[in-house]
């Protein structure tokens, strides 16, 4: 399946300022955070607003609107079996500079004893990347544990995120300023790049290996299938954790919403419930409605459906649409 995305040139450029796979001196390195940065408030989503679709207002959901926290979660407990992997390229030049082969490995002497250059090429490729994956997975896996994610969108009325992160229509979505959002999370709010090849750890170019792992990790934590693209995903980033076994991820601080947005199969417990909240916070509260003649979603001021004004929060006339 073809995805037509945008241009992502300026994703790329933030992530490889912001977490260089080569070495970069100090004093570059913080023209390259200040430059990331500086694209970032540039290609901000228009609206300003950044979203974060919930399931239910169970316990810790509702201590997150209540207390403004936000979870991120480790790699491992997210839904994409490819979170934070990374591709070990079979080019020899690549590898060579990672790690130096043994006189066992050393294609001349395999080259005499397979006819086929070809054969003997590819198998030399194969013991090579074998051995590299060996060298480092340690670190690769312990990179990974130090990543923790928090992901928000720039859509708020997706049929398919509401079905999946929302509890099928039944949870609810919070709204973000993300200027609000960039004060507190100076250095941690990232776009994520969609692309159908996974990072390359061959391709580091450090004398601190560990950190060149640790990059290309985090890249990897800021790289989708293109398949996701229609999330239009943005990421809150901590990559500097150290999670006790069974941990899970942790809350961080987030700013106060902007205004929340109930699905329009929430319950009348659960709308109950968020509207108390909402109203002692001076949170907005928006109901999320289903147009007549679309497969569309759109919203109307909570004090309307109150108001009987919407006969079914279902239908959705044009006189609400915003």
């Amino acid at each position: 399946m073809t995805t037509n995305i945008k241009d992502q040139t300026w994703k790329v450029e933030i992530i490889d300022r912001r977490f260089p796979l080569s070495n970069v001196d100090k004093g570059l390195s913080e023209v390259n955070l200040s430059c990331a940065n500086m694209i970032i408030k540039n290609q901000l989503p228009t609206s300003k607003k950044l979203y974060k679709y919930k399931p239910n207002i169970l316990e810790y959901n509702k201590e997150n609107l209540e207390n403004d926290k936000l979870w991120l979660s480790y790699p491992n407990s997210l839904n994409d079996p490819f979170e934070c992997e990374i591709s070990i390229c079979q080019n020899k030049e690549l590898i060579d500079l990672n790690i130096q082969p043994g006189p066992e490995c050393c294609f001349e002497n395999i080259n005499t004893k397979i006819d086929n250059p070809s054969a003997a090429y590819a198998y030399y490729n194969a013991i090579l990347v074998r051995l590299m994956e060996t060298n480092l997975r340690p670190s690769i896996d312990n990179s990974k544990c130090k990543v923790a994610i928090g992901s928000l969108t720039e859509v708020k009325n997706s049929i398919l995120m509401w079905s999946h992160y929302a509890n099928e229509h039944k949870g609810f979505c919070i709204e973000y300023n993300v200027l609000e959002l960039l004060d507190i999370k100076k250095n941690e709010l990232y776009p994520i790049i969609y692309n159908n090849e996974l990072p390359d750890i061959t391709i580091t170019r450090s004398d601190n290996l560990e950190e060149s792992i640790l990059n290309t990790i985090i890249k990897a934590s800021l790289t989708k299938a293109t398949d996701w693209s229609y999330e239009n995903e943005w990421r809150i980033l901590s990559h500097n954790n150290y999670p006790t076994a069974g941990v899970t991820g942790f809350s961080v601080k987030m700013p106060i919403p902007t205004a929340i947005y109930l699905g329009c199969k929430i319950s009348s417990d659960d709308k109950n419930i968020l509207i108390n909240i909402c109203t002692k916070r001076k949170i907005k509260v928006y109901q999320m409605v289903r147009l007549p003649n679309k497969y569309e979603l759109s919203f109307a001021d909570i004090e309307s459906c109150h108001n009987n004004e919407i006969q079914n929060e279902w239908v959705f006339t044009k006189k609400y649409m915003f």
